[in-house]
């Protein structure tokens, strides 16, 4: 997908940008962790109640995502920007709708060339 994200950039397409960037944040965000993952507040610091100690100390691993879970976090996506697309056509902003059906279209491209289908 960061390779989908690089061929956008070059071809200055605005729309298939952003569209591949909501999903990577998606996916960045649904790997990161809880505040209530082990270690992450630690002893008390010196500075700040609750903060961990030493260089370093707040890194935490973030969660290894399975393709599975990839390609259905970019399926929600997906199905976001198809509810606002009834949404803004009852609004009357069809310039909104065509550029959400078009980030799908780029969506639904990456997911049928991870997919194979």
């Amino acid at each position: 997908m960061r390779d989908a994200l690089k061929e956008a950039m070059k071809s200055r397409d605005p729309i298939a940008r952003a569209a591949i960037r909501s999903a990577l944040s998606a996916i960045d965000n649904a790997g990161s962790i809880g505040i209530d993952a082990p270690g992450l507040l630690g002893g008390a610091g010196q500075h700040f109640a609750g903060s961990t100690r030493g260089l370093r100390a707040g890194d935490v691993q973030r969660t290894e995502l399975s393709d599975a879970q990839v390609i259905e976090i970019v399926r929600a996506e997906v199905t976001n920007r198809e509810q606002a697309i009834v949404e803004y056509q009852e609004l009357g902003r069809a310039d909104e709708a065509d550029r959400l059906r078009t980030e799908c279209k780029v969506l639904l491209g990456l997911l049928s060339d991870e997919t194979g289908t």
